[in-house]
């Protein structure tokens, strides 16, 4: 499932395309294929973690994400 999710999400034509988690399995599995970036085991949602990834790359509000 991992990778349909980040090959769908490659195909949609985003700029970068990057996983987010706070599990280890997922994140060795991700590396084979794509980057994975760590995050905070204290998110409530998927929202959250991605709110901290974009806060930790500096991504420009307007970005879409």
């Amino acid at each position: 499932m991992l990778q349909w999710v980040y090959e769908r999400a490659c195909a949609a034509g985003a700029r970068e395309v990057l996983i987010a988690t706070d599990d280890e399995r997922i994140i060795s599995a991700a590396a084979l294929r794509c980057e994975a970036v760590p995050t905070a085991r204290s998110h409530a949602s998927g929202t959250d973690r991605i709110a901290e990834v974009a806060r930790a790359r500096r991504w420009p509000q307007e970005d879409i994400v």
